[in-house]
């Protein structure tokens, strides 16, 4: 009985043995599982920070491009400013400078128009002056020519 005891357990050191290498190599196969896991996920990682720092790149280039644009903005923002500032300096003048010609044309026009006023108040009378001598010279050339031959 020894015999089959120390065969049992030889027997038994063997099948442990075999599960032990069995459950050993299983181990190794998953940890190079594992390792290929791991190498894989970091060639993504590299890969997607390559990837990351492209687009931050591109992002902070585009960024920049935005700030300068809005610098250029500004800047036009600005000159438009002084060109409508100037512009409404302009228009001041020019409504001033409108209402005083306008003004100026009125007044002429009324000092036109008191002239015209003056000079047929005027002719008038140079008329009415004129009519009264030729009034009276035709009197007095009515009355010469017929002094004459009342007389004779």
């Amino acid at each position: 009985m020894l015999e089959w005891s120390a065969a049992v357990a030889a027997g038994a050191w063997v099948v442990l043995s075999f599960v032990l290498m069995i459950g050993v190599f299983r181990c190794i196969r998953l940890m190079r599982k594992a390792e290929q896991s791991i190498q894989s996920l970091q060639q993504e990682s590299v890969q997607l920070v390559q990837q990351l720092q492209d687009f931050t790149r591109r992002s902070d280039e585009v960024l920049k491009r935005a700030e300068e644009a809005a610098a250029e903005v500004a800047e036009w923002r600005e000159t438009a400013i002084r060109i409508r500032d100037i512009i409404e300096q302009w228009n001041g003048r020019i409504v001033r400078w409108s209402r005083r010609t306008e003004d100026a044309v009125d007044s002429a026009h009324r000092a036109n128009e008191h002239r015209i006023q003056e000079t047929l108040q005027w002719l008038d009378m140079t008329l009415a002056i004129w009519k009264d001598i030729q009034k009276r010279r035709s009197r007095y050339a009515t009355e010469s020519t017929e002094e004459p031959s009342q007389g004779r």
